[in-house]
């Protein structure tokens, strides 16, 4: 809506500068979208057939760093590497730049722009949603606690935090751990 907007006004930004603020002046998210533009027609363009669900659009990259950061982990771990990032920013290969940036990769973007840095620019924050949900609480009574470890009155700390840490590092999944959560309620009740 930013770069819409600002082409309609023609107010629109330096293309440098905002890909400069976007680069240093933002977090870096888990989910990541990067592209590359020579003007703001065509980061118009870009945006709007990524928005519209468009498959293969040239110079966009999107990935998300929690599914690639252990294969990420062996380059970077690597001396050379740092070589390699610096032949390709210096030979202008972006795309082999932000292909790895969208899986994880932490960048120092100003490399890029030498002594001739383009400027931070103020734009718009995130825009969070105007509507409130409200939970109302319960009128119900406690239910008795069922322990977890069958045959004893204990509630098996060690068991329920395992299976946490397991859907926690995606290793068990949410699924599995409510039918593991009720294998063992039903095996303490029956003891």
């Amino acid at each position: 809506a930013f770069v819409s907007s600002a082409l309609e006004t023609g107010n629109s930004p330096d293309l440098a500068d905002l890909a400069f603020t976007m680069q240093v002046g933002r977090e870096a998210m888990e989910s990541r979208l990067a592209l590359t533009a020579s003007s703001m027609t065509e980061l118009e363009t870009k945006l709007k057939g990524y928005l519209a669900g468009g498959r293969g659009i040239e110079g966009l990259y999107q990935g998300g760093v929690r599914r690639e950061k252990d294969t990420l982990a062996e380059f970077t771990s690597d001396e050379d590497f740092t070589q390699v990032i610096a032949a390709w920013v210096a030979k202008g290969k972006y795309g082999k730049l932000l292909q790895l940036w969208v899986k994880g990769l932490s960048f120092d973007w100003k490399c890029i722009y030498g002594a001739a840095r383009p400027r931070r620019i103020s734009l718009p924050t995130y825009p969070f949603a105007r509507v409130q949900y409200r939970i109302e609480a319960a009128n119900e009574q406690p239910r008795n606690v069922v322990p977890l470890r069958a045959g004893t009155n204990e509630f098996d700390e060690l068991a329920y935090a395992k299976l946490l840490d397991g859907v926690v590092s995606n290793t068990v999944s949410i699924a599995a751990a409510i039918k593991e959560t009720e294998k063992l309620l039903s095996a303490s009740s029956e003891g």
